[in-house]
């Protein structure tokens, strides 16, 4: 309560603003552009320094061909500002189009497309930043492994983060990494979600890695948990529980069977296969290690 406006204390604005999934206000938008604009005023920043070559000049390259898809020969480089070739399109386009360009733009860092002029800009502290500027506005995504996804809450967040990074980190768990990396894109894709192939991503993910630990490399879900049970200390409980969230996903009307009608998956449903997935690898990872079961 403390950090409520006296308006909000005395009920005359809303406490908490009505969160944010299909749409963004001027306060979020604004305060987006402000983050944004940080980076693009670096762009201008180190241009001097590298000629024909500057991080803008390449930037604005491919936002101008590979972003709005215009004709190369058009193109013209605005020497003075990355910031006035971006400031109507930032104000006026749909709001969805406004995450597309700010991850692209990390993404073009990231991958070093343009220069290693770009190691001057921490992508890891810039999607931190605009990940306190979406939880601030309330808005319904948030950067999770260099995706913007519509998870909420930081608990969340943060499982399903430590189960990219923590699968990643093994050649044998390179099946599961790929299902949570292809979970959370097609949950991510702000346009065109797949909640049906993302759920089925996020369970194919825990299969994978449990074939790993059991060694059973052939069975399916439910006969490799079983078989893992003996190389580690699991709660019957635990076990009977996502089998059943297994079966949730492979029955008559499940999500793992062909579509015959109207898909029969929302984006909470997704949200949760992932989230629940994720915090479920990461548990069975910690596990196998206190059982000294080799990951290599």
């Amino acid at each position: 309560m403390d950090n409520l406006k006296f308006s909000q204390r005395i009920g005359q604005t809303p406490a908490t603003k009505k969160l944010q999934i299909d749409s963004m206000d001027n306060d979020l938008r604004n305060s987006l552009w402000n983050q944004y604009r940080l980076i693009l005023d670096l762009l201008d920043k180190i241009r001097s320094h590298n000629g024909p070559h500057s991080p803008s000049l390449l930037f604005q390259w491919h936002l101008w061909v590979n972003f709005f898809k215009n004709r190369s020969d058009e193109f013209r480089y605005n020497h003075e500002s990355t910031a006035d070739c971006l400031d109507s399109y930032f104000f006026e386009c749909e709001w969805y189009q406004v995450y597309d360009l700010i991850e692209l733009t990390l993404n073009l860092i990231d991958n070093k497309l343009i220069r290693n002029d770009y190691d001057k800009i921490n992508k890891k502290e810039e999607r931190k930043h605009f990940n306190e500027v979406l939880k601030r506005e309330n808005a319904a995504y948030r950067f999770i492994n260099e995706k913007l996804a519509p998870v909420t809450n930081s608990s969340e967040i943060e499982e399903i983060q430590k189960a990219i990074d923590d699968s990643g980190s093994f050649t044998s768990l390179e099946g599961c990494n790929i299902h949570l990396n292809e979970a959370l894109n097609k949950l991510s894709d702000k346009q065109n979600p797949d909640f049906r192939n993302s759920i089925k991503e996020s369970i194919s993910a825990v299969e994978s890695l449990v074939k790993v630990i059991s060694g059973k490399g052939k069975n399916g879900l439910a006969p490799s948990l079983d078989k893992m049970k003996g190389k580690m200390k699991l709660h019957q409980a635990l076990v009977a529980g996502f089998k059943s969230i297994y079966g949730y996903t492979s029955d008559d009307d499940g999500i793992r069977h062909a579509i015959m009608g109207i898909p029969n998956c929302d984006i909470e449903d997704a949200r949760f296969m992932l989230v629940s997935c994720s915090a479920f690898v990461n548990y069975l990872i910690a596990k196998a290690h206190k059982a000294d079961i080799k990951l290599t």
